[in-house]
């Protein structure tokens, strides 16, 4: 069984996690593994991959004391990549297109500096229609 389909049905399905509450370590697979879960991570937006990388011994396992513990949150790839096309929306004047990325966005950010930043986008954009609609109403009104 694929990881993706093992995670939904024994991880969401049976146990009821959400896909922030779950971490997948990728320390002990090869290299094909490894590659597999963290597209799965990101895939499925779960909460974190992390890694154990140091020192290895003859047979490539880490030398203990030598640990250093790697990891990532794919939900924090992904609000990147979010975030570059809002603001490109944003930069070319789209602002009723961001307010609507930003509302299909809202169920699957769940950390609070990402809202904060979408908030204050959101509003500025808010500001933005709200002053274009007065503006092109004062030049029908005057013309």
């Amino acid at each position: 069984m694929r990881y993706e389909a093992v995670i939904r049905q024994v991880l969401f399905q049976e146990r009821g996690f959400r896909p922030e509450q779950v971490y997948v370590d990728s320390t002990r697979g090869t290299k094909a593994m490894s590659a597999a879960i963290d597209y799965v991570a990101v895939n499925l937006e779960l909460g974190g991959v992390s890694y154990i990388e140091g020192e290895r011994d003859e047979r490539g396992q880490v030398i203990s004391g030598t640990e250093r513990l790697s990891s990532f949150r794919p939900l924090e790839l992904l609000f990147r990549r979010h975030w570059r096309t809002l603001v490109q929306l944003f930069n070319a004047g789209y602002f009723a297109s961001v307010l609507n990325r930003i509302e299909d966005l809202q169920p699957w950010i769940v950390w609070p500096d990402h809202r904060r930043r979408l908030d204050f986008i959101a509003g500025l954009a808010r500001i933005l229609i709200a002053g274009r609609f007065r503006i092109e109403t004062a030049v029908k009104t005057h013309l």
